[in-house]
């Protein structure tokens, strides 16, 4: 598919947004993969240079898949793997697969890994801002309930000033914990046939269609990667290769839409971005009970070093300790683990 390279770009220059914890798209969540956020990912913390903590999609990107998750039947959820990736960590992510299969898949690993690129002319397609992986989820209804609860009310809180009063912001904080655990510790991935990731001519988007299953794990990978197209359609394409990979706006998208003209070319990873990638990373490691600092240092992105750190009032671990055990639920005292490592979800595969 080197087609795609050779679409003129027409740059739009719409933002990089974030999803997911603590965004205006709080139920956009999932696992960030390559960072080795959580134990679903094969990845240690600082293996793949450059990683980020955060999804970064384009604003109208993330507009759409925000519309996409709202038509969803009941309990069903979009569940992210990965979005925007830095150069570093795409260059990473081919070295490793081209040492991983030399000898044995040749031209295909550009189909596997897409080449790094900060070509203008022809960026890689995570580059963009305009390329996502993901997959579908399921949640028990109650808790599908109270999950969409939470997310309005963080929406409804995301219109407040919450910076300059702690409560309201801690108030804040812990609703997106809630919303966060409920998918990470509650939410079953709904079978796709293959591990995401995996190298194998299975993970091939239509590869039941060609491959009648043979047994029922297959069909019901089959009928929710159906599934899967059939809400991603309505503003993405599918790159076949994987049936996780959707683009939208980039060249790649332009290709498989018979488009003339794609416009996100290389995105604009910015200060604000920065910004919102160390406050991830320090509510990620306050979560954690290490010292956020210390581990920041540690393979944290160039573009990071020189940024301050953010502004949210994020509470000592006494005031941390002291709000969630003063918290009531039911009558009774309401204390969770909030380690954001622990999820239900299997590992992923190395590439």
């Amino acid at each position: 598919m080197a087609s795609w390279k050779t679409i003129p770009i027409h740059e739009c220059d719409k933002p990089l947004v974030p999803l997911g914890f603590l965004s205006s798209y709080p139920e956009l969540g999932g696992s960030s993969i390559y960072f080795g956020s959580d134990d679903s990912s094969p990845y240690a913390y600082g293996e793949l240079k450059g990683a980020l903590l955060t999804h970064f999609v384009r604003q109208e990107v993330a507009v759409l898949l925000s519309k996409a998750a709202k038509e969803l039947p009941p309990g069903y959820i979009i569940y992210l793997f990965d979005c925007y990736r830095p150069v570093e960590t795409q260059e990473a992510l081919y070295n490793q697969c081209v040492k991983r299969h030399q000898g044995g898949m040749g031209f295909v690993v550009e189909n596997v890994v897409s080449l790094p690129s900060t070509n203008p002319h022809c960026p890689s397609p995570h580059l963009t801002g305009g390329s996502f992986d993901l997959t579908l989820a399921k949640l028990p209804l109650k808790l599908w309930k109270r999950f969409r609860l939470r997310v309005r009310i963080t929406k409804i809180l995301g219109g407040l000033e919450t910076k300059r009063n702690t409560k309201l912001w801690m108030l804040k904080f812990f609703l997106h914990v809630g919303i966060q655990q409920i998918i990470q510790r509650y939410s079953t991935p709904l079978e796709m046939g293959t591990k995401f990731d995996q190298v194998s001519d299975k993970t091939h988007a239509y590869y039941f269609e060609y491959n009648p299953p043979r047994n029922d794990t297959e069909e019901e990978g089959k009928r929710n990667r159906q599934m899967l197209r059939h809400i991603c359609d309505k503003f993405s394409s599918q790159y076949i290769e994987e049936w996780w990979h959707r683009n939208c706006g980039n060249q790649m998208h332009a290709q498989e839409s018979g488009l003339s003209i794609a416009k996100y070319g290389k995105a604009r990873f910015s200060e604000a971005n920065a910004r919102w990638e160390a406050m991830r990373r320090r509510a990620y490691y306050q979560m954690l009970h290490i010292e956020w600092k210390q581990k920041l240092a540690k393979g944290i992105p160039e573009v990071l070093r020189s940024t301050d750190w953010p502004d949210p009032p994020f509470p000592s671990k006494e005031k941390f300790l002291k709000f969630i055990t003063g918290m009531k639920y039911s009558g009774r005292p309401y204390s969770f683990d909030i380690n954001p490592r622990i999820t239900t979800h299997p590992c992923a595969a190395r590439i």
